[in-house]
């Protein structure tokens, strides 16, 4: 039973069957937002006074196509049952809705229709004419409705609406019909109550020019008297400037144009203006208008009649005897009654037209309409502290609408008690078919004796309400004066006594309009005036017929009302009003109680269960309930088994199925085509079963289901990942082939430069071809812009170059002129900053050369064995550094340096070496001659030899300047020395290249101070003779060859004993010791020789460090830069190397 906690969802379900037991559950289910409840079909619906989020579309897509049962009561259920159940039996459907004013009708019946409209057909026509029949409902509302005292929103009128439809079950059109519109609150209503909404709509919201043709501009609503007499003008939950946008919008998708709803815009306003119309008594059957504002001139106009003729149509009266026309002056309250007369017929007759006019937008031709539902919005009973004719009709209508539903249902439960073969239960009710007689019945029906009277002259209401008591006195629903008063009876309705008030019906019933205002509007200028009195352009006689008046025919319609329903498939919803003060949330017992009482709900439950609480086919009960069996889950047997009809198959798994959950026989029948259980214990007991067989099965279900899904998406996973990657490899490859053939094609056109006569191209398409063209076309013009600009843009950053160098004079520099860069320009062109890095690189080397060009030859051929020397000995030898400040010495002056008389005796002896031969035919030119000391191979022993440096050949001298050996440049293999800070060298033979003398004695063991200087000429005149470089070894343990191919060695040692270099034979292997700091020794001495010899005079007397260190000068010598400041030319002079002259001066 938990899940009914908050009250059974059918109220047929419930075990004691009261009104209490009705009230509970009603009161259970609003507290918890469930304002629907089920008495089997018919919906029960409280009105909760807020908005609950239970109607949006899925809401919409939840109730369409689901049974009544398997879903909680809404509003949308009776909509979705009336739609199939059309579409399905072809059978016309009406949904009747009921209830009190504040109950919630109008509302029931929009979301009937946007239901019905929404799940209906999808064709831009059915679409159109849903619009209409939606839209409609905004325009009716604004004229039919108005503010009670019980609703913000009170529809005064009744409302019947067909939806039609065609065969395929889409909407075709629409038909409105409407009952008994309240036009007394035109000129007044109750206090807090409001007139109808139109005129309030039209005050805020409309635009101040229509204001302007409606001659209200500038006015309020306290400015009317037929809007002020309620005392309420405003509502707070009414916006009336947004209403009328919503009307206004709404009257132009039904179809109404602007010159239409200005026209009936006009008839608001006049009876605005005629309600301001005054009138002042002349005497006692005189009167007069008074003429002090614009009312009367204001009505006249917007009416389109003369305002004397209507002067005159309000102040007397035409009467016809039958000596003719005579013409009576009406007194000041007969015109106030002559006018408000005016106002409420125009006002009902321009809602007619309105209705009329809608109708011919929406209906359709009767020969495309297969089937129709209906939809009845229509008053609820009434019961005031004054009742009056209006509330008598309104009560009528109810009696008529509540028999008709106990007949239908009777019927109905009857037809299938018969049907299913059971027996029929009398059933205790209220009928009320003797009341409905009490009214209608003629003759001797209440409306029969108001017609009775109204046909005598003098309008005496004591006098009808005597006949009623004459004739009805002892009439069982009938009393006089119950609660005092002579004018006042009782009747005693199906939902309680009501106590009327008969003065005025008398009036009311007539509905008298004077013949003179009929014809003034007739004769208006206006075609609509024209048709809505149509009464005016009757003749007198034709006039003296007796009229149909009001009471009569609202009974027709009423009679009609009721002949419509009978043939539709009925559907009904029965509104309650949850309290009279409009508060959400609050639930008043005794209103409440009151309205279950009158609505009949009590009989309904009692027909409804007529002695079985529930009540389902074979076929849905069994696929409901069928897992509670195992002989009917999760399949109940073929239908040969038990019976040739699907029927008769699904009645015996039924039984079987109630037999087996522990039912008795006699707690439920079996019909022909249902089950009937009597006990709602019974039902409640299934449901709680079916309940947790399905958690359980749904357990299962829910595993099962998880393993497949999980199976399915791994398989759709590893499917579209597999289509990806083909997809993607196939994307890939396409646009690398395209990729490629584009750039093929680009080739192409810039292998050809387009001209395509010079290769096929019949493998291309016409679209490439053109590319190509394209293509060319767009490189030459790029390319010449491109070159252009470039070649621009090169000059102005020459141009920054050139302005950027700077020269200036300076004391001592090389040849008066120094060259700076003042800044370097920036780009941000990409190109272009590699051409300014470029330059910069460029720029020293520039430098170099154009100091260099300054050199004479003599100093370049110095320059050049420095840099050579470098190149051979820098990093290598650890004594190389010691020679860096020393000049090399050119040709035989090096003999000087070490021995002055043997230099002599060389120039004395030998003048004629030079240009001799060498044996070979090859002459000879001394290039280099120095003294050093010649290691005897066997033991050592140094002895003093001049080295003699000629164009291809190497001679060895002794001291008295006899050859000692000629080693030419085939012989030489290579030098070896040692990368310490001694002065040993070997040149290693080719002996195979020597003299026979020569070829026995292997190699040359030399020692000399400027070794580095001898072998760098050496390596350089070798290379210049056999353009091939002289290879230098660095060894720290030299091997030598001897005479025989034997070989010795030469080992260094490094030893902080000694102070100066040593040697010793170490068997036959000869070992030099040096010194430990020789080697630093040496780089600090050729460090400070090289600064003394550097050192300049500043102006000052200062001395300035202008000169270079070893890094600067390696950097001079193998690529020409020196550091700024040098003073080149003075360092040339104090080196020895002579003066530069002017034949040094660079060249262009």
């Amino acid at each position: 039973m938990a899940r009914f906690e908050h009250g059974v969802p059918d109220l047929v379900l419930l075990e004691d069957i009261s009104e209490e037991a009705i009230l509970d559950t009603l009161r259970k289910r609003f507290k918890a937002d469930k304002v629907y409840s089920n008495i089997g079909s018919v919906l029960v619906a409280v009105n909760p006074f807020k908005r609950i989020n239970i109607y949006g579309d899925e809401q919409i897509r939840d109730y369409h196509g689901s049974p009544l049962y398997e879903l909680e009561p809404h509003v949308f259920a009776v909509g979705d049952e009336a739609y199939r159940e059309m579409k399905n039996r072809l059978q016309d459907q009406c949904v009747v809705i009921s209830g009190e004013s504040g109950a919630g009708k109008t509302v029931s019946a929009k979301f009937v229709m946007q239901y019905v409209a929404q799940v209906s057909g999808r064709s831009d026509h059915g679409h159109r004419v849903k619009d209409q029949l939606l839209n409609s409902n905004p325009v009716l509302e604004a004229w039919g409705n108005a503010k009670t005292n019980r609703n913000d929103n009170s529809s005064r009128f009744g409302k019947y609406m067909d939806m039609q439809f065609d065969f395929k079950a889409d909407p075709i059109g629409g038909h409105i019909t409407n009952y008994l519109l309240e036009k007394g609150r035109v000129v007044l209503q109750e206090k807090g109550e409001r007139n109808f909404h139109i005129f309030y709509f039209l005050l805020a919201g409309a635009p101040d020019g229509m204001l302007g043709e409606l001659l209200i501009k500038g006015t309020t609503a306290e400015d009317y008297a037929c809007l002020r007499k309620g005392e309420s003008i405003k509502v707070g939950t009414l916006d009336d400037k947004a209403l009328y946008k919503e009307m206004y919008e709404g009257m132009k998708v039904v179809g109404f144009s602007e010159a239409d709803a200005l026209g009936y815009f006009k008839y608001a306003a006049a009876i605005m203006h005629l309600s301001n119309v005054v009138f002042e008594p002349v005497d006692d059957h005189h009167c007069t208008v008074k003429r002090d504002g614009a009312a009367l001139s204001s009505a006249a106009a917007l009416l389109q009649v003369e305002e004397a003729a209507l002067v005159e149509a309000l102040t007397n009266r035409t009467l016809t005897t039958r000596e003719g026309n005579v013409q009576s002056p009406l007194n000041a309250e007969q015109a106030r009654y002559s006018r408000d007369a005016l106002c409420k017929n125009i006002y009902s007759r321009t809602f007619d037209d309105i209705i009329r006019k809608v109708n011919e937008f929406v209906n359709c031709p009767e020969k495309d309409r297969r089937n129709v539902i209906g939809v009845l919005d229509i008053y609820g009973f009434e019961i005031f502290e004054k009742n009056s004719f209006e509330q008598f009709c309104i009560n009528f209508c109810n009696e008529k609408l509540q028999q008709l539903f106990i007949e239908l249902t009777l019927k109905r439960e009857q037809e299938e008690y018969q049907r299913e073969g059971l027996q029929w239960v009398e059933i205790d009710y209220f009928n009320n078919g003797v009341i409905c007689s009490l009214i209608e019945q003629a003759p001797g029906g209440i409306i029969s004796l108001l017609d009775e009277q109204c046909l005598m002259q003098a309008d005496d209401d004591r006098q009808f309400l005597a006949k009623l008591v004459s004739s009805h006195t002892s009439h069982a629903h009938f009393e006089v004066g119950k609660m005092g008063g002579s004018s006042k009876f009782t009747l005693k309705h199906y939902a309680g006594d009501v106590e009327y008030d008969s003065e005025g019906f008398i009036d009311k019933n007539k509905d008298t309009l004077f013949k003179d205002l009929a014809r003034l509007m007739f004769g208006s200028q206006s075609d609509t005036s024209r048709r809505l009195f149509p009464e005016g352009g009757l003749s007198d006689a034709e006039l003296m017929k007796r009229p149909v008046t009001a009471a009569t025919q609202f009974k027709k319609q009423v009679n009609e009302l009721a002949a419509t329903l009978m043939t539709k498939e009925p559907h009904y919803i029965r509104c309650i009003k949850s309290n009279d003060e409009k508060r959400a949330g609050t639930f008043a017992d005794d209103i409440c109680k009151h309205q279950v009482r009158y609505l009949g709900l009590l009989e309904n439950v009692r027909v409804r269960r007529a002695g079985f609480c529930f009540r389902q086919k074979y076929t849905v009960f069994l696929d409901r309930y069928k897992t509670l069996c195992p002989d009917t889950w999760p399949q109940w047997g073929p239908p040969e088994k038990w019976a040739n009809t699907d029927n008769e198959h699904a009645k015996v798994g039924v039984e079987k199925l109630m037999l087996h959950c522990g039912f008795q026989k006699g707690d439920f029948e079996l019909g022909k085509s249902k089950l009937f259980v009597k006990d709602p214990r019974s039902v409640f007991r299934l449901e709680d079963l079916r309940e947790g067989r399905v958690q359980l099965t749904t357990a299962k279900v829910q595993a099962r289901f998880r393993g497949w899904r999980q199976k399915r998406e791994y398989q759709n996973i590893r499917n579209m990942t597999l289509r990806v990657q083909s997809n993607w490899k196939r994307f890939v490859f396409r646009k690398r082939y395209e990729k490629l053939r584009r750039m093929f094609i680009g080739w192409l056109a810039l292998r050809y430069n387009g001209d395509l006569e010079k290769y096929n191209l019949e493998w291309m398409t016409g679209e490439e071809r053109a590319m190509i063209k394209e293509l060319v076309r767009q490189r030459k013009a790029s390319k010449s812009l491109v070159l252009a600009f470039k070649r621009h843009f090169i000059r102005q950053t020459l141009h920054r170059i050139r302005d950027a160098i700077t020269t200036s004079e300076r004391s001592g520099v090389v040849r008066g002129q120094r060259y700076a860069m003042g800044k370097w320009p920036t780009s941000k062109v990409t190109w272009m900053k590699k051409t300014i890095e470029t330059l910069q690189a460029m720029w020293p080397l520039w430098v170099a050369h154009k100091y260099r060009a300054l050199l004479s030859p003599e100093q370049k051929w110095a320059m050049d064995e420095k840099l050579f020397a470098s190149e051979l000995f820098l990093g290598e030898k650890s004594s190389y550094p010691a020679s860096v400040p020393e000049p090399f010495v050119a040709g035989k002056d090096k003999l000087a340096e070490f021995d002055p008389k043997m230099a002599r005796q060389w120039a004395s002896l030998f003048p004629d070496l030079d240009g001799a031969n060498d044996g070979a035919g090859q002459k000879q030119e001394v290039l280099y001659a120095m003294l050093l000391v010649k290691l005897n191979r066997s033991d050592y022993k140094p002895a003093r030899r001049i080295w003699v440096l000629c164009t291809s050949c190497i001679y060895v001298l002794d001291a008295q300047l006899k050859v000692k050996s000629h080693i030419p440049f085939e012989a030489l293999s290579s030098v070896s020395v040692s990368p310490h800070t001694d002065n040993l060298f070997v040149v290693h033979i080719d002996a195979k290249e020597l003299d026979k003398k020569d070829k026995k004695k292997g190699d040359f063991l030399f020692m000399a101070g400027d070794h580095v200087e001898l072998i760098t000429k050496l390596a350089m005149q070798y290379k210049k003779v056999t353009q091939f470089s002289f290879k230098v070894n660095f060894k720290k343990e030299i091997l030598f060859n001897l005479k025989g191919d034997k070989q010795q060695r030469i080992m260094f040692e490094i030893s902080a004993d000694v102070v100066e270099q040593q040697q010793k034979k170490l068997k036959k292997d000869l070992v030099l010791v040096l010194p430990k700091d020789d080697e630093n020794k040496m780089a600090q001495e050729t460090e400070n020789a090289l600064r003394k010899s550097m050192k300049v005079k500043k102006s000052n007397g200062d001395n300035e460090d202008m000169g270079l260190n070893e890094a600067q000068l390696h950097k001079f010598m193998r690529d020409g830069t020196l550091p700024r400041g040098f003073d080149f030319k003075k360092q040339l002079a104090e080196n020895g190397l002579g003066e530069v002259g002017e034949e040094g001066e660079e060249e262009d």
